[in-house]
């Protein structure tokens, strides 16, 4: 359960302790802080009838406005009927493909040659 709050600020982001805390300025937005003092940011959201959690980043790499900008983005999807997650998804799978159609070409291009050099020594 989320700690109740009048709200994140800057200042108040850097010495929270461990739990779940809500920006109340901004609806969906969290900062989870962990036993061991790391920070992330949080959405939650929900989409289909379903509650979604997305993680936004380490607070180490956003602020707090980036935090608000990031999740304001979110939203955005979410109000054209998008999943934001399912489309993190896509990307990720997407960038993958690419990642594996990149590492293959060159792996092929090296068998060809092998190949053609193998038909070559059989022919002399």
């Amino acid at each position: 359960m989320a700690r109740a709050t009048n709200g994140l600020t800057a200042k108040r982001v850097g010495r929270l302790k461990a739990g779940r805390y809500h920006d109340r300025d901004h609806h969906g937005l969290y900062l989870k802080v962990s036993n061991n003092g790391n920070k992330s940011w949080l959405l939650r959201y929900e989409h289909g009838g379903r509650e979604r959690w997305m993680g936004l980043g380490s607070a180490k790499d956003f602020s707090l406005s980036e935090a608000r900008a990031r999740a304001r983005a979110k939203r955005q999807l979410l109000a054209d009927g998008v999943d934001p997650i399912d489309v993190k998804i896509s990307a990720r799978d997407l960038a993958a493909k690419e990642s594996r159609e990149r590492q293959t070409a060159p792996q092929l291009k090296l068998g060809r040659i092998i190949a053609l050099i193998g038909v070559r020594e059989a022919i002399t």
